[in-house]
């Protein structure tokens, strides 16, 4: 696995001019352009954990779906995918119990956002900061319904239809 060290390595420069390429920040073009053939000649990519230690956020959706697994929920996967976030899937059973059990391993694995879902609408309930719901609903170009401040309802409309 190619490391960031390689990489500066073979672009002859620091390993935070790197990560400054990597993270967006200003570089000179002459950098940017070495850091940029090394990272591709290199098939370089950015491990999301150590990332994650830094942003505190890991792109993690936590689903918590009941047996069978439907279509929509499939293409709710591929939507969230899509849209960058890496889905947990836990199936749990209709009782609380279960629910609650999955709902701490979910945090237990640091996911920004945790969904379950409805027995009774054909959609999921999604919990999570405030910052993360609203970056989800830009992120899959949805009008998801807002329920209160850290939870909203995405109904598996035309996006999601089987």
């Amino acid at each position: 696995m190619v490391k960031m060290e390689d990489v500066a390595k073979y672009a002859g420069v620091s390993k935070s001019t790197v990560s400054r390429v990597i993270n967006n920040k200003t570089v000179s073009r002459d950098n940017y352009n070495r850091i940029i053939e090394a990272i591709e000649l290199l098939d370089y990519q950015p491990n999301k954990l150590a990332q994650s230690l830094t942003t505190r956020t890991t792109g993690l959706i936590g689903m918590m779906v009941y047996q069978p697994i439907t279509t929509c929920l499939a293409k709710a996967v591929q939507g969230f995918e899509q849209a960058g976030l890496l889905s947990v899937l836990v199936v749990v059973e209709k009782d609380r119990a279960s629910l609650h059990q999955a709902s701490q391993k979910l945090r237990h694995y640091g996911c920004d956002l945790i969904a379950i879902q409805s027995l009774f609408h054909n959609g999921l309930f999604i919990h999570g900061q405030k910052n993360k719901l609203s970056e989800l609903t830009h992120l899959l170009s949805c009008s998801a319904v807002r329920l209160r401040t850290h939870y909203l309802y995405l109904p598996f409309n035309e996006r999601f239809n089987d």
